[in-house]
């Protein structure tokens, strides 16, 4: 929910920067959006990767299983947070092209992984899958907002934010 109300709030506000050319204010909204995302659920996915085995035993013992399959999908969800809204950023720069192709590879990778992973490991491949589809559907979105639209996300700020959700 926070991802969302964050997501909406930013979208307009950036579309109105970029359309604008105000390169530098919209490099700041997307710094502070990519940390209240980090800030807000870094500490979520990393408890989840940390004490994976104790979070699933709460279902009961047979989904303790499963624990590997939550570390696996918790730690590129880093990832993705600390990218910040990304895919919006695209969007609203009018890239939205480039935003469906980058849905058609992260599809292409899924179907490909589930297909290859699924039936030798079950539910980790499943999840590495998952994991693998995430993290290129957020670099891909990086590197072009980063190289073609020249938007960072992280900036001096994230730093604190990073240590704060460690701690």
């Amino acid at each position: 929910f926070a991802n969302q109300a964050i997501v909406f709030v930013v979208g307009p506000l950036l579309s109105g920067l970029l359309a604008q050319r105000l390169h530098d204010r919209a490099q700041s909204v997307y710094h502070t959006a990519t940390w209240w995302l980090s800030a807000l659920s870094w500490p979520i996915y990393l408890t989840f990767a940390v004490f994976a085995p104790l979070f699933m035993s709460v279902f009961g013992p047979k989904f303790v299983a499963g624990a590997t399959a939550l570390v696996i999908l918790a730690l590129p969800m880093l990832l993705a947070m600390a990218a910040g809204p990304v895919n919006v950023v695209l969007v609203m720069a009018g890239k939205s092209s480039w935003n469906l192709y980058n849905v058609a590879i992260a599809l292409v990778t899924n179907v490909v992984l589930n297909v290859v992973l699924i039936p030798p490991f079950g539910i980790t491949g499943a999840a590495v899958a998952w994991a693998v589809t995430i993290v290129v559907s957020n670099v891909a979105a990086l590197l072009e907002v980063g190289l073609l639209l020249k938007l960072r996300p992280l900036g001096s700020g994230f730093g604190i934010v990073a240590a704060l959700s460690i701690l």
